[in-house]
């Protein structure tokens, strides 16, 4: 299942006929759309959020969802026009938008596997407490009975 429609591609490409002889089929769109979908859900839960199964049984928020709904957009957008730019050349020093399209996705999903998404799911920071050195532990080195006389939170 992806998180777009096909017309959420197509309009990409107002002069493209669906379903004309020759020409993309709208159940090869469908199945980049799925293919794709399934590798962004992978991504989410590979960083601990689920979107067919939100954390706490709630809904995606509508900006969850329109999220979503752009990332599978991008990359089927893109494969929709590598395909069709497949019978048309381009002129040297001429940039392909599809490309473009392709290249926003994959930079997007590498933030989201580096992390920078975590907040946008509310998946919880890995990070909170496990700094090297860092304490959670608001007691001074008294209070926790060691033997040492300088520790945070201390005032002299």
């Amino acid at each position: 299942m992806g998180y777009c429609q096909i017309t959420d591609v197509t309009n990409a490409f107002p002069s493209f006929q669906r379903n004309a002889p020759g020409s993309i089929q709208d159940i090869q769109i469908q199945a980049w759309i799925d293919q794709y979908g399934a590798e962004i859900r992978a991504l989410l839960m590979k960083r601990g959020f689920d979107p067919l199964n939100p954390p706490g049984g709630v809904s995606l928020t509508p900006d969850q969802a329109n999220w979503l709904t752009l990332r599978n957009a991008d990359v089927v957008i893109g494969e929709l026009g590598r395909a069709l730019e497949g019978n048309v050349t381009l002129q040297p020093g001429e940039i392909s938008t599809v490309a473009g399209r392709r290249k926003n996705y994959e930079k997007v999903m590498a933030d989201v596997s580096k992390g920078e998404y975590d907040a946008f799911f509310g998946v919880p920071s890995r990070l909170w407490g496990s700094i090297g050195g860092a304490e959670t532990d608001k007691s001074t080195p008294g209070q926790r009975g060691e033997n040492r006389a300088f520790g945070r939170n201390q005032e002299f």
